[in-house]
């Protein structure tokens, strides 16, 4: 009997508040409407004005001509400047709290809800002194939403590159927009809402959430519904609302199995969710955020994985922005260092941020140019990043993990396995998984490597578990690179002549060869020739492999 209460049971689960209006938008909201009431009684003086004129005063009164062409150019000035630059207002962070069912209650109400202690979320920052802004990328995920076939939008990106704090800026940007438009924002742009999913979160949660924030109220039997019903519903209820929103749905990888992107199968009605999204355009729109790209599940049809929904690659900062950032931070180094270190960590702007909690905040007294401050730097990085990401891995990962760790180049999946036969399913498997999560990188002529800031941790967590097979693993690195030649000095053109002989000697020093390599740079004159293409990286670099 109780069981059957308990299934005919709806559940109460705590709302956080949304945070209110701040004082400068409550301003500006009423000087919007007196002024939207100023203009209309200027309207109807001047028409009042025009109507009633005389021949003895043809042109309207000195009142109406000051009301006309000054005050009211002004004040909208005025209003425009105010609504651009301080009537930003932070996202309304909602953070999904854990689902309690309850079976005191028949009906579902949004009013009356059980307490519920859930932790405040800490939004990603989006001030231009803590994150360089990457326009072209945001600009690129809101043309995306102007496509007529698009109701979903994937970010996807490796652990830690920005993805939350890009759709923040994404979110900012249809936030000061609304608010420029005053009220009529509502009907002419996209209404932002922000939720950020937990691992505990639900899709009731989440349809809850929705609800409330669009003024309805949950049917009765919502709960009992079929996961596709539930999400059929939920985005029926969307559409009926006047005004279309932009849902974003940060950590939305909580939901999914982190090695095949399929919901959890604890989540069903995530499945049905992303079905409902992809399969109809709708006037609501929806950001996901997520490590990996969300899939759908087979439902006995063929399913068109992009029918309306894209893939956004959120790869790095490009070049200027990641020194850019290094600059706001007011990093202590050389032009040429902050290009080293941007290049290093492959533009991935968690790695750049831990840089500069290091050396700022953590270990201010370490020296920038020592070979102990990478090796923290390294150290924080997996800890703050990458921290537990081997333990998901089985052997086969891991394998191809160490092995790509210490090369920096692409190179052919053969030599990293180090096999001249047919690669096996098992490892082409292993790649899929890690390629899917964005852990590795491939290029046209599949060639692969390890993204560079995750090579480096797993090589440093490779030399602390067996040195000796490291050093191996460098001496056949060198091998391999050997066997590819170069460019006799006197007809090089670039460094793209030497890159092969550049990695020999970087494995040889890695290898504890360094006077072999010693030998063979000055043998092949490669300080003349990097001279030459004032490449004061690259240099900066061979100095300290050698000293």
């Amino acid at each position: 009997m109780q069981n059957q209460q308990e299934q005919q049971s709806v559940s109460h689960y705590h709302v956080q508040p949304v945070k209110s209006p701040s004082r400068v938008t409550k301003t500006l909201n009423i000087f919007g409407i007196i002024f939207f009431l100023f203009c209309v009684v200027t309207i109807v003086t001047c028409v009042w004005a025009i109507i009633h004129r005389t021949p003895k005063n043809p042109q309207p009164d000195n009142l109406t001509t000051i009301l006309v062409t000054v005050i009211v150019p002004i004040l909208g000035v005025l209003y425009s400047y105010l609504q651009v630059h301080l009537a930003v207002n932070p996202p309304d962070f909602v953070r999904l709290p854990s689902f309690k069912p309850s079976t005191v209650e028949q009906t579902l109400s949004l009013s009356t809800v059980s307490s519920f202690s859930s932790l405040n979320p800490t939004p990603p920052a989006t001030s231009l002194r803590v994150i360089q802004q990457p326009k072209r990328i945001v600009n690129d995920i809101c043309q995306l939403f102007k496509q007529p076939d698009v109701t979903a939008v994937m970010l996807t990106g490796i652990a830690g590159v920005g993805k939350s704090t890009l759709a923040a800026l994404v979110y900012q940007r249809y936030r000061k927009k609304k608010d420029s438009l005053f009220f009529l924002g509502k009907f002419f742009t996209l209404t932002p809402l922000w939720f950020e999913v937990q691992t505990n979160s639900t899709f009731d949660e989440l349809a809850g959430e929705l609800f409330k924030k669009l003024g309805r109220s949950l049917p009765v039997d919502f709960l009992k519904k079929t996961p596709d019903v539930k999400a059929s519903l939920l985005i029926h209820t969307m559409e009926q609302v006047h005004g279309p929103h932009l849902v974003f749905l940060d950590q939305f990888d909580n939901w999914l199995e982190w090695n095949t992107g399929f919901a959890l199968p604890g989540h069903p009605d995530i499945d049905a969710f992303l079905n409902a999204i992809n399969n109809q355009k709708c006037k609501n729109q929806f950001l996901l955020t997520s490590r990996i790209r969300p899939r759908i599940r087979p439902r006995g049809s063929q399913i068109h994985l992009q029918a309306c929904t894209r893939e956004c690659l959120f790869e790095q900062l490009e070049f200027g922005e990641a020194v850019q950032l290094l600059r706001v931070c007011e990093l202590d180094g050389t032009e040429i260092e902050l290009e080293r270190v941007v290049t290093y960590s492959n533009g991935h702007a968690g790695a750049l941020v831990s840089l500069v909690s290091l050396l700022k905040y953590d270990e201010p007294s370490l020296d920038f140019h020592s070979i102990q401050c990478f090796q923290h730097w390294i150290t924080k990085i997996h800890e703050t990043i990458f921290k537990g990401l081997f333990q998901n891995f089985d052997y086969s990962d891991r394998d191809l993990l160490y092995n790509f760790s210490v090369y920096r180049t692409y190179i052919p999946l053969q030599i990293a396995l180090n096999t001249q036969l047919q690669i096996t399913n098992k490892n082409r498997t292993a790649l899929d998984t890690l390629i899917k999560q964005h852990l590795f990188q491939k290029s046209k002529n599949d060639l692969y490597r390890l993204h560079p800031v995750l090579a480096r941790c797993t090589e440093q967590h490779f030399y602390q578990i067996d040195k000796q097979s490291f050093k191996v693993a460098h001496d056949k690195a060198a091998s391999y690179y050997e066997s590819l030649g170069w460019k006799p000095h006197g007809m090089r053109e670039h460094k793209e002549d030497i890159k092969h002989l550049l990695e020999l000697v970087w494995h040889l020093c890695s290898a504890e060869r360094k006077e072999e390599a010693q030998d063979l740079v000055q043998r092949e004159n490669i300080c003349t020739d990097l001279v030459q293409w004032k490449d004061d990286v690259a240099l900066l670099e061979l100095r300290e492999l050698l000293a």
